[in-house]
């Protein structure tokens, strides 16, 4: 069960996304899995920017769950009214930018705000390096067979399942349409190498190149907390 919900049949499913309950196929196969295990209370929360408690929703998995989401919506989901060329984000800052596996997460809350061709930089320390051995394999198996598609249709075949491949896909929707462009201190030159990202110093360098690609007037959004935000 845990590898087929990880697996591109759902992973690579279009509202198979944050906020996304009634059409989302990922969430109705686990509403389904919950009926059948017989769950039957639930105790989720919502918490603010300073990580404090500011709503508690608890009962019924399903409508319980939906409430939640409901409230949450209203905080996270931020509506756009055009894509832009360039995004500037982060992984919101310590403990979310401590491996590049989390650092992922930032890039997919910028996607659907930044153009097509376009490019999102993104900030991150990653003070603990790349994350797990596990999603570091996957990283060097996407970067041998170096096409996104032929790399989602290798992780399709359940003999070739592995661990956190669920995040290096992750990171290749974002991947498909805009380059990233990663700051950070925290990773070597071969680790820097099967991110997929193009390394940067600094964000002043990064907007300089952009600068080159798109022009002066350029358009430029910024999200100061990627995973916090979500793009409507």
């Amino acid at each position: 069960t845990i590898e087929m919900i990880h697996s591109p049949h759902f992973m690579e499913a279009e509202d198979a996304t944050n906020c996304v309950l009634y059409s989302n196929p990922l969430h109705l196969e686990l509403l389904e899995i919950c009926g059948m295990a017989g769950v039957d209370f639930i105790l989720n929360v919502v918490l603010n920017d300073a990580r404090d408690l500011c709503g508690v929703f608890a009962g019924h998995y399903d409508r319980a769950h939906t409430a939640g989401v409901s409230y949450a919506k209203r905080y996270n989901e931020i509506e756009i009214k055009e894509t832009v060329e360039v995004v500037i984000t982060s992984s919101a800052g310590y403990p979310l930018d401590k491996t590049y596996y989390q650092t992922i997460k930032g890039m997919c809350g910028a996607e659907k705000l930044v153009k097509t061709g376009g490019t999102i930089i993104i900030v991150s320390e990653c003070s603990e390096g790349m994350g797990n051995k596990s999603f570091v394999k996957c990283l060097k198996d996407f970067r041998n067979i170096d096409n996104i598609n032929d790399y989602v249709k290798h992780l399709s075949l359940p003999a070739n399942f592995t661990p956190d491949q669920w995040q290096v896909e992750k990171m290749l929707q974002p991947l498909r349409k805009a380059e990233i462009m990663l700051v950070t201190d925290g990773l070597t030159k071969d680790e820097l190498d099967i991110t997929g990202a193009t390394a940067m110093p600094t964000v002043e360098a990064a907007l300089a190149k952009c600068r080159r690609i798109y022009g002066d007037d350029m358009t430029i959004a910024v999200i100061p907390e990627g995973p916090y935000v979500i793009p409507v």
